[in-house]
């Protein structure tokens, strides 16, 4: 996969993105916002931002490095999915079902389960004290002491792909499985089906699906 081929796919999607031979950028409609853009720097490729916000000289800041155009171009695609269906899904959620209270002290694991069933998420996608089922990608939920709460994510053959430890506060962890599992059902629903006919669907790994729903833990960037 080449960056020409990740803005196309962006662009199609509704995700403004200007490509030229050796960088990707975010197109925002401000000059002076800061945006998100991949350059090729001799043989690797950095993601950062390009800082213009109150700034006479603006620079650019680089996240990660990557040491193929495949990996950055994959890397910048899930990277910009992941924030366009954050802002026009989950948060819209939140925002829909404030009495749910997702994300504050008063969210339960009542109120998650309830979210789930509202937005849909089968059973084998998302579980809470439950052993996962294999052929599908899960989320699960355990409850290892009272209130606290631990976060696996399994692909499809049943393999833990990440972790996440309890948090101090339980409404953390809850918000952290919230936005796992409506990121991964978004993926499981949507996102895989249009890959697919892009002709990428079936390239997709472990990683890639990790970014897209912003969980990083097992990999270094």
């Amino acid at each position: 996969m080449n960056i020409a081929e990740t803005a196309r796919i962006l662009n199609q999607w509704g995700i403004p993105t200007r490509c030229e031979k050796d960088y990707l950028e975010q197109v925002k409609e401000s000059p002076y916002d800061n945006f998100l853009r991949l350059q090729q720097n001799g043989d690797k490729w950095e993601l950062g931002y390009f800082i213009v916000e109150r700034q006479n000289n603006p620079y650019f800041e680089t996240d990660r490095s990557f040491e193929t155009e495949d990996e950055a171009a994959r890397g910048y695609l899930f990277d910009q999915l992941y924030w366009y269906y954050f802002q026009y899904k989950v948060e819209a959620f939140m925002l829909k079902h404030w009495l749910l209270s997702i994300g504050e002290d008063k969210f339960s694991i009542r109120k998650l389960l309830k979210a789930a069933r509202k937005i849909g998420v089968p059973s084998t996608r998302f579980m809470y004290n439950k052993p996962p089922t294999l052929g599908h990608r899960s989320i699960l939920v355990s409850e290892i002491e009272r209130k606290k709460y631990e976060i696996k994510v399994y692909d499809r053959d049943g393999k833990i792909i990440a972790w996440e430890p309890a948090e101090e506060y339980a409404e953390q962890s809850l918000y952290s499985a919230y936005v796992l599992m409506y990121l991964l059902h978004i993926y499981e629903e949507e996102v895989e089906e249009i890959l697919l006919a892009e002709g990428i669907g079936n390239e997709i790994t472990n990683r890639e699906i990790l970014l897209f729903i912003n969980h990083n833990t097992i990999y270094e960037y």
